[in-house]
């Protein structure tokens, strides 16, 4: 048996569990499920994965970690809650309701009444400028007053800026103006759309700038606590194209199907391996549920529309709906609704015994879908009792 002097580690973290693969020095596999979140603040899943393993297995345990690849839900499970960060959304004037209109596209064309979700952006500041459709600039910004009023927002708690002129994609002058005073005044998170998706399509490069200014800060944040606690030699993170990424590289935009994707691959590997042509993959998590196909050939495209949003960037063709085991079920309106909010792994569904809300996995227990005698014992105060029907 050959000996390597290090460890690696494939970690797949979702809303509700995270799991890790330790391969050993001595090769071997080491397998980890864990929760991704639990009342103590300071609790990291995948260090705490990690250092479980490595306790166990003792003789290996003070060799060092030399990559680990990671796949995660947290963008896509804060896009389909609506908890991602406070956005100021900076647009040229007249354009305001842009990204409130969207598209016009509505998924029950025939409903009497249509309910938009929740914008993810919380703010609008409109700018006195227009840049022609040829790139001239036809009217020149007010560098006095646009720094006047970022400087307002920023002592109102905004952090996290979009800004999204029209016809910047040809000539990003103001964008980069703004981008400059913004810095200035101490904005950390601000996301231009000449950089995120410098396409001609206002809409669509509207969105996914919105949706990096929403994500970033959340993704920036779970990197830094992740790399200052764990000595490593590589990270990867997987981005929704199915490709790893160093964390220079993995921001909102790209991650936003970070953990399905990793799904995808793996799936595909292990029909190839087993000479199976084509596939449908089904991967429901406690959050989300993700559906995708495979026929020969890994199937991309260039935009897709997650929870009312669209996103213009190089993605797997997955579909995520907000249906997982911890999806929180509500009567509302004479019929029961199913999500977008997740009870996660802690307080989780009323049959873990945390006086979690009603969700998913309970009406499945209740309608005996799933057997209690398939779930380990690890629930309740002390950690120690089975899934209860009682409870629900």
């Amino acid at each position: 048996m050959r000996i390597k002097t290090c460890w690696n580690f494939n970690i797949d973290q979702g809303g509700t569990f995270t799991d890790i693969i330790g391969i050993a020095p001595d090769q071997k596999l080491i397998i980890k499920k864990v929760l991704s979140t639990k009342s103590n603040t300071s609790y990291n899943p995948i260090i705490y994965g990690i250092s479980e393993i490595k306790k166990k297995y003792k003789e290996f345990s003070n060799y060092p970690i030399n990559q680990i690849k990671i796949g995660t839900t947290i963008a896509t499970n804060a896009l389909l809650e609506r908890k991602g960060y406070k956005v100021l959304l900076i647009v040229t004037k007249g354009f305001k309701d842009n990204f409130l209109i969207g598209t016009q596209q509505r998924n029950k064309i025939f409903s009497r009444h249509h309910i938009r979700k929740k914008s993810i952006y919380s703010h609008i500041l409109e700018i006195d400028e227009r840049t022609s459709s040829k790139g001239r600039i036809k009217n020149t910004l007010d560098e006095k007053i646009i720094f006047n009023s970022l400087k307002k927002h920023f002592s109102k708690g905004y952090k996290s800026i979009a800004i999204i002129l029209i016809n910047s994609f040809i000539n990003p002058k103001h964008e980069k103006i703004i981008k400059k005073i913004a810095f200035k005044i101490g904005f950390k998170n601000i996301s231009c759309s000449h950089e995120v998706s410098p396409t001609i399509n206002f809409t669509s490069r509207g969105f996914t700038t919105l949706v990096d200014a929403y994500l970033n800060p959340i993704i920036q944040k779970y990197i830094k606590e992740l790399e200052n606690k764990l000595a490593v030699k590589e990270i990867h993170y997987m981005q929704s194209n199915g490709l790893l990424a160093k964390k220079k590289s993995f921001n909102g935009r790209n991650a936003i199907l970070s953990g399905p994707a990793g799904g995808v691959i793996g799936g595909v590997n292990i029909a190839n391996k087993n000479n199976i042509k084509s596939i449908v993959g089904f991967d429901m998590g406690g959050t989300s549920a993700d559906i995708w196909h495979y026929s020969g050939e890994i199937e991309k495209k260039a935009e897709t529309k997650i929870s009312d949003v669209f996103i213009k960037t190089p993605i797997l063709k997955i579909d995520t709906i907000a249906a997982g085991g911890g999806s929180i079920t509500k009567y509302e309106n004479k019929r029961f609704i199913v999500g977008p909010e997740s009870a996660g792994s802690f307080p989780g569904p009323v049959c873990y015994r945390n006086n979690g809300p009603i969700t998913l996995t309970d009406c499945n227990l209740i309608l005996g879908r799933i057997a209690k005698e398939d779930f380990p014992k690890f629930f309740g105060k002390n950690k120690n009792l089975s899934i209860s029907l009682n409870e629900t």
